[in-house]
């Protein structure tokens, strides 16, 4: 089963990029030659998409930010820092550097900051195949296992913060990775609630996002259901087996129908691919029922 934490980062770059052209209009303190120009120039790399030498011009002013103790400065680089890194996939030094951004924040008592930047963490380690670790950042350490409701989020949290400072984007961004992490976790049951909640929050390009989501949330929910009913039948339990199935089959069914409006909504070709590619793994998808299949060859066919 494909996992897609990535496509929450276009959102979460939307969210708060902050990468600076103007260092300099953000502080008195004056900082040492050329440190605003080498930024501007790791700006103009990042958005050639030379990501080795943005980050090679921000690390160079990042240490004549240091010399002259330009703690803000030094904040915004280390964020940028994080998204180059984030780029190149090297997510170890990415949360090395958010880790960094965050002390400045919270130093600060920046606390809608902080929010976003414990999402951007969460995201990091999704991308590492850390779940439980994004869990807590965005929620609790007990919502690792528990059923936790989104309001009873540990307060420093992401989402408790979001909520507090009533932070609707920021919101969104950390449920979207919250589904993604229960997803990725195993507990497809869990993202869905989360998913749905997430639903009345979200503007054009994040209902495509999350119905996507929503998709591969249910089509992970049948793949479970369906592997625990090949176990009940193995065992000899045929009317557990039965029930199982017949979830499945509706969770397929749930599954085909997030895809098909996700792409029905989608205004460009990326995201109709995404919902494109999930229709056909559930095609192909082997030991599901015929119903199921004709279903996903006709939401294909209605595809534009």
């Amino acid at each position: 089963m494909p996992r897609q934490p990535n496509r929450w980062l276009c959102f979460l770059l939307a969210l708060v990029l902050t990468l600076s052209w103007g260092l300099g209009h953000r502080s008195q303190a004056q900082p040492a030659p050329n440190a605003e120009q080498l930024v501007e120039q790791g700006v103009q790399f990042y958005r050639q998409g030379n990501y080795q030498r943005a980050l090679q011009n921000w690390q160079a002013a990042l240490e004549r930010y240091q010399t002259s103790q330009n703690q803000l400065a030094q904040a915004i680089v280390w964020e940028n820092i994080a998204r180059a890194y984030g780029r190149l996939g090297q997510s170890d030094p990415e949360i090395a550097a958010w880790h960094q951004t965050l002390a400045y924040y919270r130093e600060q008592q920046a606390e809608s900051k902080m929010g976003q930047l414990l999402t951007e963490i969460a995201h990091s380690h999704l991308r590492l195949g850390k779940a439980k670790e994004a869990i807590a950042l965005l929620c609790s350490t007990e919502a690792i296992d528990a059923d936790v409701p989104e309001t009873a989020c540990a307060p420093g949290s992401a989402i408790q913060i979001a909520q507090t400072h009533q932070d609707r984007r920021g919101l969104m961004a950390a449920l979207g990775n919250l589904g993604e992490a229960y997803r990725l976790y195993g507990r497809s049951d869990r993202a869905i609630v989360v998913f749905k909640s997430a639903q009345h929050l979200s503007a054009s390009t994040q209902e495509v996002n999350l119905l996507n989501s929503l998709g591969n949330a249910y089509f992970s929910q049948a793949y479970r259901d369906e592997q625990r009913a090949y176990s009940a039948g193995l065992r000899g339990a045929v009317q557990q087996s039965q029930t199982l199935l017949a979830a499945a089959s509706q969770q397929f069914q749930q599954a085909i129908d997030y895809f098909g409006r996700s792409s029905q909504l989608a205004d460009d070709k990326f995201l109709q691919l995404q919902a494109l590619l999930g229709l056909l793994q559930l095609y192909y998808f082997p030991r599901q029922s015929t119903a199921t299949n004709i279903a996903a060859g006709e939401a294909i066919a209605q595809q534009p």
